[in-house]
């Protein structure tokens, strides 16, 4: 607890409360953690098949609003509720046999097949922010990226049965860890650290502002 607050005192001296700009790139990475937070509400209620329906549709719509329409993103997000509906159904315990081994199988091929397009998506991902980047914010833009392959990572990963997702990632020369709480960091290959703040404007989306702690500058 005392670590968190120190934590979180070292973020409020840094960032005060200096002007951020609303980013498509942090506004869909905010759509991805809602899409994560509402699939996580709804698992292990088959009933609730409407809602995850609509929280599909939704993000869907959101990376197109802000990144633009992609084929591979829709078809990754559409083999996701198709897998968390046989994992559902897998268990509910009254399969035959027979069907439990071929949809075993057909997670199998999904779960492949979600692993290739994440590679793809994650490659339009960072083309998108870098064709929008602003030459100053060159550090919030490899946060964002960073932070998106994350959490897309974290969505292709979560039912393969494998190591859980992991907090940081390489963006060329650059590592990005996500903290927690809305917190990252970004280090150089000269091993300077920029920390950054992601924040979320209501009814608007998200930005990010990263900075060098004080006396690192």
């Amino acid at each position: 607890m005392k670590l968190m607050l120190a934590s979180s005192l070292l973020f409020l001296a840094i960032f005060g409360c200096g002007p951020a700009a609303v980013a498509p790139g942090m506004t869909f990475w905010f759509g991805l953690k809602g899409y994560q937070d509402e699939m996580n509400l709804l698992a292990g209620r088959p009933e609730r098949w409407p809602e995850r329906q609509r929280t599909a549709e939704s993000l869907k719509t959101t990376h197109g609003l802000t990144l633009g329409v992609s084929r591979e993103f829709n078809r990754f997000v559409d083999l996701d509720l198709r897998r968390k509906e046989f994992t559902l159904a897998l268990r509910g315990g009254t399969l035959r046999p027979e069907r439990v081994q071929e949809m075993n199988n057909e997670l199998a091929i999904v779960n492949r097949e979600m692993g290739r397009l994440n590679e793809i998506i994650k490659e339009q991902v960072a083309d998108a922010i870098l064709r929008s980047q602003v030459p100053v914010q060159r550090i919030e833009a490899i946060a964002t990226i960073g932070l998106l392959h994350l959490a897309l990572d974290g969505i292709a990963t979560s039912n393969t049965g494998s190591t859980p997702a992991a907090l940081s990632t390489k963006v060329g020369q650059h590592t990005v860890t996500d903290l927690g709480n809305h917190r990252s960091s970004v280090t150089l290959p000269d091993r300077a650290v920029y920390l950054c703040l992601t924040l979320i404007f209501p009814d608007e989306g998200a930005g990010i502002k990263c900075e060098l702690p004080p006396g690192k500058t």
